[in-house]
């Protein structure tokens, strides 16, 4: 009785969970970046004035397209590469579906850096360092969680290996 109480809060838990995130929208999902988003956030954070918020659209906006391209040959590759292995293909096949996917993934990221880099020219030397000096608590923020996760795995470890 008590599994099924268990089993039935678990199952409301997750379509509540699945609803609610559903009905928070595209912009609201974890792990999911709002380019607009990000751009205001960087206009505000870094003072940027008109002109180069202007820059900065157009660049993203010509950029668009080409990488919009390449994440739909990625979903592509993804796609081909799982239905591979479920039909069993030959290694040498999953291979060159990998290879696809490593290029693929290469373009991506210097793609994406091209335009990082573009948008960073825009800024003035002050923007730049400002930039830096976020990008720098930034990392130490990440640092601090990873330890505190490091020590949590420890933790467990220690707790499973004394029960």
């Amino acid at each position: 009785m008590k599994k099924l109480q268990a089993t039935g809060i678990a199952l409301a838990l997750i379509g509540a969970f699945t609803i609610s995130t559903a009905m928070a929208g595209p912009e609201k999902r974890w792990g999911q970046k709002n380019p607009e988003q990000m751009l205001k956030r960087m206009a505000h954070h870094l003072n940027l004035d008109e002109a180069q918020m202007e820059q900065a659209k157009a660049i993203r906006a010509e950029m668009r397209p080409h990488l919009k391209e390449l994440y739909e040959e990625r979903r592509e590759i993804r796609q081909a590469l799982g239905e591979a292995v479920r039909n069993g293909a030959d290694q040498s096949e999953i291979d060159a579906l990998a290879q696809q996917q490593g290029d693929n993934y290469a373009q991506l990221v210097s793609k994406r850096a091209e335009m990082k880099g573009r948008i960073h020219d825009l800024l003035t030397d002050e923007q730049k360092q400002k930039l830096e000096e976020h990008r720098e608590k930034r990392m130490e923020r990440k640092q601090k969680r990873r330890q505190k996760m490091q020590q949590r795995r420890e933790e467990r470890r220690a707790e499973k290996e004394g029960a």
